[in-house]
């Protein structure tokens, strides 16, 4: 990343992003510090189709020329092509029929359950960055992250 300086004299050295979040890191007269910054981005497409409370993520494939469908939550793969918005939805309500009814024949609980657990991996300095603004804000390193998600979550379309 290119260094900024701002009007402030600070200096960018460093940002991420996540959803509609940036972190900024920043410097002025040796000393570090970090910035949250929300934007407000345009409108996203939705890659997302609903099935009887069952969710897919809708890619298309450019080589192919279809959109590809695949649940996500499912305790093995299901996925389905089609050209058009009304034939993914016809090929997706196929495809999960077919993959409840085999969990059913085999006596498979079809969705996937979570632990509610997770190992993130980041540069030390993000870390650092992070401990600084759940301290700033009294909360453990945890519960910052909890409610950043959950935010980001809420927020999309």
């Amino acid at each position: 990343m290119k260094v900024l300086e701002l009007e402030s004299g600070c200096l960018v050295k460093e940002e991420y992003f996540t959803g509609h979040t940036r972190l900024l890191i920043l410097t002025k007269g040796g000393q570090q510090y970090s910035s949250v910054v929300r934007h407000k981005w345009g409108k996203t497409m939705i890659n997302l189709m609903g099935f009887e409370g069952h969710q897919a993520v809708i890619n298309y494939d450019p080589e192919i020329e279809m959109f590809r469908g695949e649940f996500v939550n499912l305790n093995g793969g299901a996925d389905f092509y089609a050209t058009d918005i009304k034939g993914l939805r016809k090929e997706g309500e196929i495809s999960l029929a077919m993959f409840l009814d085999m969990c059913k024949k085999d006596g498979v609980e079809p969705k996937k359950h979570y632990s509610g657990k997770f190992n993130v991996r980041l540069s030390s300095g993000l870390h650092e960055n992070l401990v600084v603004a759940a301290a700033s804000e009294g909360k453990s390193i945890n519960q910052w992250v909890v409610e950043a998600l959950t935010g980001s979550i809420e927020r999309r379309p």
